[in-house]
């Protein structure tokens, strides 16, 4: 989609859009093993420059983005796709930042697994989670090998 946009005048080819086409790559190589992504977002609207311009910024899945659903890591009372950004959104998008993805969390950011969507793992040590409390789980059925 990034090429695209940038073949067809939408964007310019610039630094910044290469390194936003490089964060969709590490983005597909490394998001799977870390369970860390639940969407991901296609180059979007977003102010030509500003203070984030070339930020490529992953929003976590309990904040809108239009279009796009809010799951917050959840099966129960999914909603339709978000008519409009929320405003924090909207900020980075007026600040220039480049929406990456939507991230995986604890379900309703209230502290437990929905096993549909997983736990997200911690980049630096895979045998913990990358959050909750104590971001220690090395036993039960979300844990890896050692």
């Amino acid at each position: 989609d990034l090429i695209t946009e940038i073949e067809e005048g939408r964007r310019t080819c610039e630094v910044a859009n290469l390194d936003l086409l490089a964060a969709y790559q590490r983005l597909q190589e490394r998001a799977p093993a870390l369970n860390a992504v639940i969407t991901e977002l296609p180059p979007g609207e977003r102010a030509a420059d500003g203070p984030l311009h070339g930020v490529a910024v992953a929003v976590k899945d309990n904040i809108d983005v239009a279009g796009v659903v809010t799951t917050n890591a959840s099966t129960v009372a999914v909603p339709p796709p978000a008519s409009a950004d929320a405003p924090a959104v909207a900020r980075l998008r007026d600040a220039a930042a480049d929406l990456l993805c939507k991230t995986n969390l604890l379900e309703y950011a209230a502290g437990s697994v929905n096993p549909v969507y997983g736990m997200t793992y911690n980049p630096h040590d895979p045998t913990r989670t990358s959050g909750g409390s104590r971001s220690c789980w090395r036993s039960g059925p979300w844990a890896l090998p050692r």
